[in-house]
């Protein structure tokens, strides 16, 4: 009917009023929701009121897609971060935040696949500093994959597949991260997208939104 109001109208109202503003509207939809609640509270973002059809798309798409898994944080990342990799030598590395790469990647040097107790793993050395091939981490893990990923130049490259935690602040979850040669690249890692959803907003403006970690 013209003229009748939105149930998502903006007004003045608290959570427990349907004239309740978008933003807050959005707390009512469960924990699905926390990570866009978060997004736009925070005061680096400061985004704009929302619009009824914006508000609705939001909700439509996060109830159609992903629920918060366990570990995930809701947090929000700017385009590079120090992370830290506790089962990798804990290592401490400055990583790029690329939402255009599906795979997590870090630079790793003698690259040696070995089995363990029937199950395959895989030896390697890390140089988390870039421009600083003296300072080496021994690693292993065991081996979950291996894919061919295409590079940003568009080149192929098998590669070994192993998970681990990663860490960025306060927050620490379960990756799936590939080893490769990163010599000619600017950071010695990549986070990629599916490390990120779908806790984790990513603020391409800013650097170092989280508290190094240590």
């Amino acid at each position: 009917m013209p003229g009748a109001p939105s149930p998502w109208d903006v007004g003045d109202a608290g959570l427990g009023n349907r004239k309740a503003p978008p933003v807050l509207r959005l707390a009512q939809a469960g924990p699905r929701n926390a990570f866009l609640l978060a997004f736009c509270r925070h005061p680096v973002l400061a985004c704009p009121r929302m619009s009824d059809g914006t508000a609705r798309a939001m909700v439509r798409k996060t109830k159609s897609k992903f629920d918060p898994v366990p570990g995930a944080p809701s947090i929000i990342v700017g385009w590079r971060e120090w992370v830290g990799l506790p089962e990798l030598g804990d290592a401490r590395v400055k990583a790029k935040i690329d939402t255009g790469a599906r795979t997590s990647a870090i630079h790793a040097w003698k690259i040696q696949p070995f089995e363990r107790e029937g199950e395959a793993w895989v030896r390697f050395e890390l140089h988390p500093n870039q421009d600083d091939n003296k300072t080496r981490l021994a690693c292993e893990a065991k081996v979950i994959d291996s894919r061919v990923i295409k590079s940003s130049n568009g080149q192929e490259q098998k590669r070994y597949v192993i998970r681990t935690p990663l860490r960025i602040g306060a927050h620490v979850w379960p990756i799936e991260l590939t080893l490769t040669r990163r010599d000619e690249m600017g950071f010695r890692m990549l986070v990629g997208r599916t490390a990120l959803k779908p806790g984790a907003l990513v603020n391409p403006s800013k650097s170092y939104l989280c508290p190094a970690s240590a």
